[in-house]
């Protein structure tokens, strides 16, 4: 939905959940086929896509720039994050040597990011500590760049859009300021959201075990994480008789 966000901004071009590894579907992609298929490439090959990865993006970012647009590429970092266990960015590591990239992370509460994950099996065998480790080391990675909050973004769309605007050098004399969200196809990563209007999602308790609720509870990291970027802790929340109760067990 964020992307959708940005992707209302007149001039911007906005690509979604994208990675030079290759390993979303992408039936009618030949590199993605050979690897998908076959594995026979080897780790020494990696260069070798990574370039011609490079030269697509540099094919989209000329005509970006011959039709005066702006490009935004959404990076698919679970993989990283996740699936690999690093905090860097591929897709920075990548495209930094040949671009002048501005970085941008939007921040969601890592309870809520649980809850999705465990509901679509996506964790990769991560325990909640492995998970909430992984998230403050995706924080630190990113400090520097434009910090953006998911929760506030639900709230106050425009008030994204516009930081999203100004970081991205963007002008208002060029019209780019303004338009609604973006209803193209190509938009991936939704969570499970339908629908054009953005507004807060209720925590899904019902889909956390008695475990996963303590585990965050007590978690020195998670309370470091909610101090940093602003969320509420568990027992200052609005929640549930049964959350209650297992916190004054």
């Amino acid at each position: 939905m964020l992307s959708r966000i940005i992707g209302g901004i007149d001039r911007a071009v906005v690509l979604s959940e994208i990675h030079p590894d290759r390993h979303l579907p992408q039936v009618f992609n030949p590199i993605f086929q050979f690897r998908k298929s076959y594995g026979l490439d080897t780790p020494e090959d990696q260069a070798a896509f990574d370039h011609v990865f490079v030269e697509e993006i540099r094919a989209i970012q000329n005509i970006c720039k011959r039709e005066n647009r702006v490009l935004f590429v959404r990076d698919h970092y679970h993989r990283d994050i996740i699936v690999n266990r690093r905090s860097e960015s591929r897709l920075t590591e990548v495209l930094l040597p040949h671009f002048n990239i501005k970085r941008i992370y939007t921040f969601r509460d890592p309870l809520e990011v649980w809850t999705s994950m465990k509901l679509k099996n996506w964790l990769e065998g991560a325990s909640v500590d492995e998970f909430l480790d992984l998230q403050v080391r995706a924080l630190d990675e990113f400090r520097g760049d434009l910090n953006l909050n998911y929760h506030d973004a639900c709230v106050r769309p425009g008030k994204f859009k516009r930081a999203v605007f100004d970081y991205a050098g963007m002008s208002e004399a060029e019209g780019d300021f303004g338009g609604p969200m973006d209803d193209r196809q190509h938009y991936t990563g939704q969570s499970g959201r339908f629908g054009k209007e953005m507004a807060p999602r209720p925590t899904r308790w019902g889909a956390l075990s008695d475990g996963d609720i303590l585990a965050f509870a007590n978690s020195p990291v998670y309370a470091e994480l909610c101090q940093r970027t602003g969320l509420k802790l568990i027992p200052d929340r609005d929640i549930p008789p049964r959350v209650q109760r297992l916190l004054n067990a």
